[in-house]
């Protein structure tokens, strides 16, 4: 407010220029108007702290009888912030690819956002949202550091892909807030070693007259690594309580391998000459690139059978000529219940006649009488 001592005259106001914050040059377009009576300044347009935060306006109180009489004035407006913008993420999407860890802390990665506010209403806290397998922490830097809970394990093979969201809040009042999602893939490693599927718990039997190359068993096993990962190396061996009987094991039977998780055990050399015997086989499933404990063993019990007739025939011809005896023996049963049930059917055939015959007598013996009557 300026006063002027002369009586009846007045004191009229204008800004003369507009200088802002941001730099030194006038701003062409002022967002004040000054009242031109009573010197009170009011802004014409919104005002935003994030673009300039103050103004300093010269202001200019001129007499209304005389213009050459005027005093100018320095006057400073600072822009108060309110909490008009919510944070905001560096991208709608995070991704993050980590090794699988059995338990303790793993960094996951971080999200940044930003607040154009100042002070409270700038500052940022994170939360995440649809997890309970990691957390959220603020760096130094204002940056949210996403971790795994020390006490968990991130296993693939018990989840390889985890999804959820991030959200970000300022300190405002009301506060304001985004979020962003995340998505974190646990790369598999190669932590399991391959373990068998349905061993015979029996001795598995194996006639001596079979052809070189017959499978005597099928194996598989498992590996719940990704399939790079689970690559199966079979090994066949004697058992250590028949060890004495590695050398005649390999002579007579050998490993195929048929795929990455399974092999058979297959006749290496003909079994004519072992008669009946028990061989006790060792079979080893390893994964070479698996750490620690990457290997299991399958005890199998093979047990060679001899069928053999006293003129020294082979189980097959045996075989053959019993299956021709219940064959021929077959046909004669079928041959004698089809005599019975001709002779039955002759039987029943005579009887039905020798019926009629009686009654065509009986039907003679009454007409004769009949006529003996008449005459």
């Amino acid at each position: 407010v300026a006063v002027d001592a002369d009586e009846n005259d007045t004191v009229i106001y204008s800004i003369e220029s507009t200088n802002s914050s941001t730099g030194s040059a006038l701003v062409q377009a002022s967002p004040f108007y000054i009242n031109r009576s009573s010197g009170q300044i009011f802004p014409n347009r919104t005002l935003d702290f994030e673009s300039v935060r103050l103004y300093q306006l010269v202001v200019r109180a001129t007499s209304s009888r005389n213009a050459s009489r005027y005093h100018r004035a320095l006057v400073t407006v600072r822009v108060k912030d309110v909490n008009d913008n919510a944070p905001v993420f560096s991208q709608p999407e995070y991704v993050f690819r980590v090794n699988e860890v059995r338990e303790g802390l793993q960094r996951i990665g971080t999200v940044t956002a930003t607040d154009r506010d100042s002070g409270r209403n700038g500052n940022i806290l994170y939360s995440l949202v649809n997890t309970m397998t990691f957390s959220i922490t603020k760096n130094s830097r204002g940056q949210g550091e996403i971790s795994s809970l020390s006490f968990l394990s991130l296993d693939h093979e018990n989840q390889s892909v985890y999804n959820f969201v991030v959200f970000a809040l300022d300190g405002g009042n009301p506060s304001l807030s985004s979020s962003a999602l995340v998505q974190v893939i646990i790369e598999d490693l190669n932590d399991n070693g391959p373990q068998f599927i349905s061993v015979p718990k029996t001795p598995v039997e194996v006639p001596t007259d079979v052809q070189v190359g017959y499978t005597v068993l099928q194996l598989s096993v498992h590996d719940p690594d990704t399939p790079q990962n689970s690559l199966a190396v079979f090994e066949l061996s004697a058992t250590a309580a028949s060890a004495a009987q590695s050398a005649t094991i390999l002579t007579y039977f050998a490993l195929r391998d048929l795929t990455n998780s399974s092999a058979s055990i297959a006749v290496k050399s003909s079994l004519r000459n072992l008669g009946n015997t028990t061989f006790y086989l060792l079979v080893k499933a390893s994964d070479p690139g698996a750490v620690g404990i990457a290997q299991s063993e399958a005890a199998i019990t093979i047990r060679t059978l001899s069928f053999t007739n006293p003129a020294g025939q082979s189980s097959s011809t045996l075989s053959t000529s019993i299956l021709i005896v219940i064959i021929l023996v077959a046909v004669a049963l079928v041959f004698f219940l089809a005599t019975l049930l001709a002779i039955k059917f002759n039987l029943r055939r005579r009887k039905r006649v020798f019926e009629l015959q009686a009654k065509l007598d009986q039907t003679s013996a009454g007409l004769s009488k009949s006529r003996e009557n008449v005459l």
